[in-house]
Order: structure tokens, then C-alpha cells, then sequence
């Protein structure tokens, strides 16, 4: 558990790392989530064919496009949701 006010520094160092390799982050923190652009978040989740990973559906982005609400308050209460669920 890392204090949510030290999270700024750490996605900036994020950031910058990303410029030069590729970076997969994995998290539970709505605090971290909200650091990043919701376009660039990935959710993973299980089936019976093993572990999928998708974009975050269509209609939650659309939600937080529209300003309707953050990505993290969607995470807190309804969870977010692969594109092809």
C-alpha cells in the first residue's frame, strides 16, 4: 500500500519509462487509475479459456469522456469491464 499522496511521483516516473520500453502495471488502487488516461488501461480478467486482457469497454469510456464520472469511481462501483464483456 503506497500513500496516495506519493502516487504522483511514482505514474510520473511510470510515464517516463514508458518512452523508453513497454510497461504493464497491474493494480487495485482507484487512487493510481486515476493518474493515467483511461484510453491506455487495460482490464484483466479470467474465463474458462484462461486470462483475458481488453480495452475498457466502449460504453464505460464513453461515461468518463462525457464527464459523467472518473474511471475510478466506475472501478469503486460497478468495476470495470473488458470491451468484450
Amino acid at each position: 500500500m503506497i500513500h496516495p499522496g506519493a502516487l504522483r511521483v511514482l505514474a510520473d516516473a511510470f510515464n517516463e519509462a514508458k518512452e523508453r520500453t513497454q510497461l504493464m502495471i497491474t493494480t487495485h488502487s482507484p487512487y493510481l487509475l486515476d493518474l493515467f488516461d483511461p484510453d491506455s488501461i487495460r482490464v484483466v480478467s479470467q474465463d474458462e479459456h484462461g486470462t483475458v486482457v481488453d480495452r475498457v469497454s466502449e460504453k464505460q469510456l464513453s461515461i468518463v469522456r462525457d464527464r459523467l464520472m472518473t474511471l475510478p469511481e466506475i472501478m469503486v462501483l460497478d468495476g470495470l469491464r473488458g470491451e468484450g464483456r
